[in-house]
């Protein structure tokens, strides 16, 4: 027992020294993310002191990199399909994990923890500035996951901004919040939770029903031709992400760029949908109000 635990120890010992030179001299602040990273592979490992006490590896890591942000336990902090209410304005979400300011500080690092494979909804809401990146410690969680970074303005998700997350494979990730300058809250929401909007032939969305940055869905479109238009003053991005095969290349590859003022009377691109398709839409970096009419081609 007490040669495993000093295995161990020298082997943090190894990489405490290389990896507080890395932060001391590197100064970057992704490198305590990293490094959190490559200590949470050790485990919960007890080791041994010269006086014979125990210290635990998030010990060592707070006597070694105090610059670094506290560590959060996930686990500590998370119930799975709990409702969580942030505040009057966001109301309240059914979430696997959520994550808020009040509990954790402003610019905490979060985990590890583990989502499984699938599709998931990310909303973050908050009236401030901040910014969401990631670090995977799994194999094959997938692109969403390895390179999530998510840059919010004041006031672009007072009401919620969202994103579409895929997972690959089963991930275990930490998640770091940077530049925050007021009380945010992280959600998950399991797509598996959400209801399949009622079948139409055309859609029309907006902003003052969805907010500015919603992900719509899921919703079916119908094989066949649509007209896509976009109604805005200001610059936004429109995705998908597809739910079921067959959907075909235009909608599966879809990306609308619109820039200020390109769209005051309506921006137009025609989508072909080569068998019935469930699908999510997402809106990006938009920072003024907008409208989305799908209409099939006869």
């Amino acid at each position: 027992m007490h040669k495993a635990i000093i295995v161990v120890a020298l082997a943090l010992a190894s990489v405490v020294v290389h990896a507080q030179e890395w932060v001391e001299y590197g100064g970057a602040e992704y490198n305590c993310v990293v490094l959190r990273g490559i200590i949470a592979d050790y485990g919960d490992s007890d080791l041994s002191r010269s006086s014979g006490d125990v210290m635990t590896v998030g010990e060592l890591f707070a006597i070694f990199f105090p610059s670094c942000p506290p560590v959060v336990d996930a686990a500590s902090v998370v119930s799975n399909e709990q409702e969580i209410t942030f505040d009057a304005e966001a109301g309240t979400a059914e979430s696997i994990y959520s994550f808020d300011s009040d509990t954790q500080g402003l610019e905490p690092v979060i985990g590890p923890f583990e989502l499984q494979e699938g599709h998931y909804i990310l909303r973050i809401t908050t009236d401030g500035d901040m910014t969401l990146s990631s670090t995977t410690l799994s194999d094959d969680c997938g692109f969403d996951a390895n390179a999530m970074l998510e840059f919010l303005n004041e006031g672009e998700a007072s009401t919620g901004a969202h994103s579409v997350l895929s997972i690959d494979s089963d991930c275990r990730m930490l998640l770091e919040v940077n530049s925050a300058t007021d009380r945010w809250m992280i959600d998950f929401l399991p797509i598996t939770q959400l209801t399949v909007l009622p079948t139409r032939d055309a859609y029309a969305f907006d902003s003052a029903d969805l907010g500015l940055e919603p992900v719509i869905g899921p919703m079916i479109l119908h094989a066949g031709v649509y007209l896509f238009t976009i109604e805005t003053d200001s610059d936004m991005t429109l995705s998908s992400t597809t739910l079921s095969d067959g959907c075909g290349f235009d909608i599966q590859s879809l990306l609308i760029f619109v820039s200020m003022g390109e769209a005051t009377s309506g921006d137009q691109t025609v989508v072909e949908v080569d068998s019935d398709c469930e699908l999510l839409l997402e809106m990006h970096n938009a920072d003024n109000e907008w409208t989305l009419d799908i209409e099939p081609i006869s």
